[in-house]
């Protein structure tokens, strides 16, 4: 009897044994499969890690472990723009934790990429009562707030995030409201603390749009001037430049920026149309005639041919 029962407690403690060899077994292949996942995600097999990510699921993880594999779930589907899987998967880390904000603005933001604005916004207002750190939900409520056309919220919210920390996209997007407001001055102003930041030629182009809705053509052309030293080959800058000199009254900086176009671009039919209007108003009409002829026949849309033939008919009944 006693043999039988020294028996049983061998077998007892060898069993537990080999059950504890499988569970460090177990943890290691874990580690391993977490591993390989985060590998297929560094490179950007997204499908490849949603699969290994998905498998490491399937087994009983620490609270903070499954949270951290769903997140990388759910950054995958963002990636492949598989939304409604994104969603679904963030919503499920809100439902394990739902106080951790990351999970919230992970989901406004997919929200926001889909189009459901009033539940980014929703998803944002909550990361921001939840976060310490809140740079990040002040910025994206204020972008809700300027998609939804509530540009006093939106400024509200980007001022906050100004507070903890200036960036050049901050400065644009209140440019933009400002501008979307109508105050003119203090668009300028947010957009000339943006290029204090970085250069960025099309911040140069909407600078000098603000200063000639304002009638400072000379700042306009300033503005002008060095995105155009910037972008030499670029067209639209030269004629927004021809303009500028010309609400200015500057002629002979018309005439000169005209003839110049017009060696660098002798086939283009926007600039003989330019051309031809300018002559119109200097009261020559035969050049002008001249001009809408070329343009007429350079014409490659349908606006500019109309108004060429128009304004060439035009001057032929006048002789």
């Amino acid at each position: 009897m006693k043999y039988f029962i020294n028996l049983i407690l061998l077998m007892f403690f060898f069993c537990a044994s080999i059950v504890a060899q499988d569970k460090v077994l177990t943890d290691k292949k874990l580690l391993e499969l977490k591993q390989k996942a985060d590998n297929y995600f560094s490179a950007r097999d997204f499908k490849q890690a949603i699969s290994a990510y998905s498998s490491l699921l399937e087994n009983k993880l620490p609270q903070k472990a499954k949270l951290e594999t769903l997140n990388r779930k759910g950054l995958c589907y963002e990636k492949l723009n598989d939304y409604a899987q994104a969603i679904e998967t963030f919503q499920e880390c809100i439902e394990i934790d739902h106080e951790e904000p990351s999970c919230s603005m992970n989901l406004g933001r997919i929200y926001e990429k889909s189009g459901m604005t009033d539940l980014a916004l929703k998803s944002y207002l909550n990361a921001l009562a939840l976060s310490s750190n809140k740079f990040d939900a002040y910025l994206y409520t204020a972008r809700i707030y300027q998609k939804l056309g509530l540009y006093t919220q939106a400024i509200d919210n980007y001022k906050q995030a100004l507070l903890l920390k200036s960036t050049p996209e901050i400065y644009r997007n209140l440019s933009k409201c400002y501008e979307t407001m109508h105050e003119w001055e203090l668009s300028a102003s947010m957009l000339k603390q943006a290029l204090s930041f970085e250069y960025v030629n099309e911040d140069y182009l909407r600078l000098a749009t603000l200063y000639s809705i304002q009638g400072k053509y000379t700042d306009s052309v300033y503005m002008l001037l060095k995105a155009s030293s910037q972008e030499p080959e670029r067209l639209d800058i030269k004629l927004h430049l021809l303009i500028a000199y010309y609400k200015k009254g500057d002629m002979e900086s018309v005439n000169y920026t005209l003839e110049k176009i017009k060696q660098e671009h002798p086939e283009n039919a926007l600039v003989h149309f330019l051309s031809g209007v300018l002559f119109y108003t200097k009261g020559d009409f035969e050049n002008s005639l001249a001009a809408f002829e070329k343009s007429s026949e350079l014409a490659d849309t349908p606006l500019i041919r109309e108004y060429s033939l128009y304004l060439e008919n035009n001057l032929k009944n006048k002789q």
